[in-house]
């Protein structure tokens, strides 16, 4: 019996097929920031996304918003360094 084929590994092909893995992996990054970001910050976080190549970050607290934007070119890179390319330009603290 052969192994089945990850279903992740699926739709990866299916998106560079269509020319949309931009799209997979900017789900990825939004996945990839929380997994960056503590509990607690998470708890002030309202909404993220991604477009065009700026992560849009929405904080509720002025002081957690400084914070983030003063770390944000060291978040940039560790998202990057996880797809080997550069996926998210710059990061926008809201």
């Amino acid at each position: 019996m052969s192994n089945p084929t990850p279903i992740t590994a699926l739709i990866k092909a299916f998106a560079k097929i269509h020319n949309k893995q931009h799209v997979f992996d900017e789900a990825q990054v939004v996945s990839i920031w929380k997994s960056l970001m503590s509990p607690e910050i998470l708890a002030h976080t309202l909404k993220i996304e991604i477009e065009n190549g700026i992560l849009f970050v929405k904080v509720d607290s002025p002081a957690l918003k400084n914070d983030l934007r003063l770390q944000s070119d060291d978040f940039r890179q560790k998202i990057n360094v996880h797809f080997s390319q550069e996926i998210v330009k710059t990061i926008a603290i809201l």
